[in-house]
């Protein structure tokens, strides 16, 4: 899957560069995925994606993503209370290609892939049992996508995005455990994904 995955972003990446980028079309921006706005979870992950429109056609847009989720319990086995500590850190690098086609001056409809390299870090501590886990794994993960995007002004967009999204998460690796035995929540998974995008373009 790694072999796979570096493939379909070599290929997406040398693809979406190779097109000619014409002057009076190119654009650059900023954007970012609001779905969390939309969620029940406590975890609000911060991401950001940079639109680089080459032409009317065809655009990249490469993104990263950041979330940090701690999290304390406090817990009781007879009569003797021990406190929880888990601490996730998860980094997500990604890159689109897509082929965009316009269906009138403020609306157009985009498909195309995006590839991701998914890195998470986990702390896991028990105080007072002297037990903890620290694990890394990555998760490569790659799949089409379909959306359209609207153009409130020349510069803001309000987007939306459905993807099928095929993931391969790497074995954990032990960093450091005392008392446990390592084990993966998955090897591969197919499962389905929806965005919603505000971008903002440079003029």
């Amino acid at each position: 899957m790694k072999h796979t995955f570096v493939s379909i972003s070599f290929v997406v990446l040398i693809f979406c560069t190779s097109v000619r980028a014409e002057e009076e079309h190119f654009r650059f921006g900023l954007g970012t995925n609001i779905n969390q706005l939309f969620s029940s979870s406590s975890s609000s992950p911060l991401s950001i994606y940079v639109p680089l429109v080459l032409n009317e056609r065809w655009c990249i847009e490469p993104s990263v993503q950041f979330d940090y989720t701690n999290q304390i319990r406090n817990n009781q086995i007879d009569n003797r209370y021990y406190k929880e500590k888990n601490t996730i850190t998860q980094v997500t690098i990604s890159i689109g290609g897509m082929y965009r086609t316009m269906i009138d001056s403020s609306l157009l409809w985009y498909a195309g892939a995006r590839s991701s390299v998914i890195v998470r870090y986990s702390d896991y501590n028990e105080e007072g049992y002297n037990s903890y886990r620290k694990t890394r794994n990555v998760t490569y993960a790659c799949g089409p996508a379909l959306g359209i995007e609207y153009y409130i002004t020349q510069s803001f967009s309000l987007g939306s995005e459905a993807d099928i999204v095929y993931s391969y998460l790497d074995h954990p690796k032990d960093v450091a455990s005392s008392g446990y035995t390592l084990t993966s929540e998955f090897t591969n998974r197919l499962n389905s994904e929806f965005l919603i995008f505000l971008r903002w373009y440079a003029k």
